[in-house]
């Protein structure tokens, strides 16, 4: 093992000599200091900056991995009445301390080439995006039920098997179409005589153009593939979308974009989101907020709409010191027909000690207000992130 490291080592000392390579690491803890339920410590699965991430390119190819370490596992330890996982923001998991693969995981692997300056090829790892906000990346909701409540920040792929073409044409003009079956699996499948789409492939388009003096302006298409039945095809979800962001005005920065939705086995539009992001900085004042609000048009009993809410707003009182109140509600969808309030507040610091960057708080969980039985908790949540 020690001569496979230093063989490895060896030869990204050589590439540096060679190539531009670029190394760069984050760990990151999470947790909670004390509250209702005691001490905790524990990481959020697959939200997390990667452990290290190691990029080589010089200007016509490229190749970027990245090491994973999760510490907890895809398994959820809850369940509903019926025995069935219930998993989403906030459900516990399972340890997983050397088992499924180990603590270090490769998580993305991909090279790309551009053989002519307007093209770029990326093949493995792909990932797509157009507008996302930024106080939890990860929470752009898709379009689809309550129950599910589904996170979605990839527009037109993603995936650890796959090819992206990105295309610019001109300076302010970004194309993008991609595919991702993933590993193993196959595009296209035969059914009989019929060529169909794989059932886990997912594979879209996206665009972008950019405006001088406002901000720009963004379509994209995402298809995460299908089986058929006879003449009956059944998506298990396809999304599409449309935004624009304003950058032009100082301190300011929005988005606001539509997402519609056709969920599996839905034959037109069953989910529309209205998804929008601000912030805004004034000197040392900064407030970013979004509330997105997902209108459910299936018609269904008990497929209501919903929205939720993310509001942080911090002034910096030292260089690295910068207090904040956060208010939020993003665990649980706010059924627009029964609407109840049952916030986080937040009050805390971001700061910085060196390298670390930290963020603790006082927090109050606010419980559902028809459950007579139920209390207020509170707890002193904290993460430590260490980059370099």
């Amino acid at each position: 093992m020690k001569k496979i490291a230093l063989l490895i080592a060896l030869m990204l000392l050589v590439s540096a000599f060679t190539f531009a390579v670029d190394f760069s690491a984050s760990t990151v803890l999470k947790g909670s200091l004390w509250g209702t339920d005691g001490f905790s410590l524990n990481n959020e699965n697959q939200k997390d900056a990667d452990l290290l991430t190691v990029s080589v390119s010089d200007e016509v190819w490229g190749s970027n991995f990245r090491l994973w370490a999760p510490l907890v596992s895809a398994n959820p330890i809850l369940q509903d009445s019926t025995g069935t996982a219930l998993t989403g923001p906030g459900t516990p998991y399972t340890a997983n301390i050397g088992a499924d693969g180990g603590l270090v995981q490769l998580r993305k692997l991909n090279i790309w080439v551009k053989p002519i300056d307007m093209l770029k090829i990326t093949v493995g790892a792909v990932e797509s995006g157009l507008y996302t906000e930024q106080l939890d990346w990860w929470q752009v909701p898709n379009g689809a039920a309550a129950a599910g409540m589904g996170w979605s920040s990839d527009t037109a792929t993603a995936g650890n098997g796959g090819v992206n073409l990105e295309l610019t044409p001109m300076a302010d003009l970004w194309i993008l179409a991609g595919i991702s079956p993933g590993i193993g699996n196959n595009f296209v499948v035969k059914n009989g005589d019929n060529l169909e789409v794989g059932d886990n492939t997912n594979f879209g388009l996206a665009a972008k153009y950019t405006i001088a003096d406002f901000g720009s302006v963004g379509v994209a298409y995402r298809n995460n593939g299908g089986t058929t039945a006879g003449d009956k095809v059944t998506w298990n979800e396809m999304n599409f979308r449309v935004g624009f962001d304003v950058s032009s005005v100082e301190g300011l920065y929005a988005f606001l974009q539509g997402i519609f939705t056709i969920d599996a086995g839905a034959e037109s539009i069953s989910g529309v989101v209205i998804d929008e992001y601000v912030s805004y900085t004034a000197g040392d004042f900064n407030v970013k907020a979004t509330f997105p609000v997902t209108v459910r048009v299936t018609g269904d009993t008990g497929d209501d709409s919903y929205m939720s809410y993310d509001v942080k707003a911090g002034y910096k009182v030292m260089d690295n010191v910068t207090p904040y109140v956060r208010l939020e509600q993003q665990g649980a969808a706010i059924l627009l027909n029964d609407i109840k309030f049952m916030p986080s507040i937040k009050l805390g610091a971001d700061y910085t000690i060196g390298s670390v960057t930290f963020d603790t708080a006082v927090q109050i969980n606010v419980p559902d207000p028809d459950d007579s039985a139920a209390k207020v908790t509170w707890s002193v949540p904290f993460s430590m992130r260490a980059s370099w």
